[in-house]
């Protein structure tokens, strides 16, 4: 009996404990708290999940290709059709070769009779393609073998006195290429091709190199960046702006901006240092 008191008593004196923290608290502030909590989860996600883009931005102009150029298979699979020898003359957008997956590859050589359904798939394969002209040197695959994934396929060498596909020269001091690597992306920003209208031209950086005025004593430390448009398996143009209909040439001495993806960092780093 007297327990059961107790226990009231007690039941009793929490309720109005809660109550009297309600009260104090209110039910809007407790939202608030609700709120701000959350958001601190959000913010602790965000720092450790979603990177930061660092980005360098410089002036660029457009200029003729020179030198040798890599041509990458980007998807494995059987090399099915190669069109080109060792030594061969290819112009820009030239078929090099059709990389197809590797099972049906193997049908393919084997001469089996294909299903509807297979012969879709080889609608689905992978052209490779001359990213500018010149002589084919260093052909790594023969018909029927197996290309990995970005492995080099050939080179294409630039004939003398040629013009080739265009690249983007970009010029800064050497503190500011100092963060710019091969392989980092890039947007380019052509003054002849508006941003609003086309997006950005898609880019890699090829190479770092001290410019033709880095024997300048105004300017001793300047630095050449080299951009290679990217282009895709038609040798077309790749922009942000999927399917712009840009159908113009990109003429060298095109005044342009190049924003250079120099690094990602982590919110979560610039909080623990």
């Amino acid at each position: 009996m007297n327990e059961s008191i107790f226990k009231k008593k007690d039941d009793k004196k929490i309720k109005n404990e809660q109550a009297a923290l309600m009260t104090v608290i209110g039910p809007k502030n407790l939202l608030i708290l609700l709120g701000i909590l959350i958001l601190l989860i959000c913010v602790v996600v965000f720092s450790i999940t979603v990177p930061i883009n660092i980005t360098t931005i410089m002036d660029a102009t457009v200029a003729y290709g020179e030198g040798t150029v890599e041509v990458l298979g980007e998807n494995e699979g059987v090399l099915t059709q190669l069109s080109v020898s060792e030594g061969d003359y290819v112009q820009k957008g030239d078929l090099l070769g059709v990389v197809t997956n590797e099972n049906l590859g193997a049908q393919l050589a084997g001469g089996a009779v294909l299903t509807e359904v297979e012969k879709s798939k080889i609608k689905r394969q992978t052209m490779i393609v001359a990213m500018q002209s010149g002589i084919i040197s260093g052909l790594n695959y023969q018909e029927g073998e197996f290309l990995p994934k970005n492995t080099s396929f050939c080179q294409i060498v630039k004939k003398e006195n040629e013009n080739t596909t265009v690249v983007v020269l970009a010029f800064s001091t050497y503190e500011e290429a100092q963060s710019v690597k091969q392989g980092d992306k890039v947007f380019v920003n052509l003054e002849s091709a508006p941003a609003d209208q086309f997006g950005y031209l898609r880019g890699v950086v090829r190479t770092v190199q001290l410019s033709g005025l880095s024997k300048d004593a105004e300017n001793p430390l300047e630095m050449e960046i080299i951009i290679d448009p990217k282009l895709d398996d038609q040798g077309n143009y790749m922009w942000t702006k999927e399917n712009n209909q840009f159908d113009g040439e990109i003429n060298p001495g095109t005044k342009c901006q190049a924003t250079i993806f120099t690094d990602k960092i982590y919110l979560i780093d610039l909080i623990i240092s």
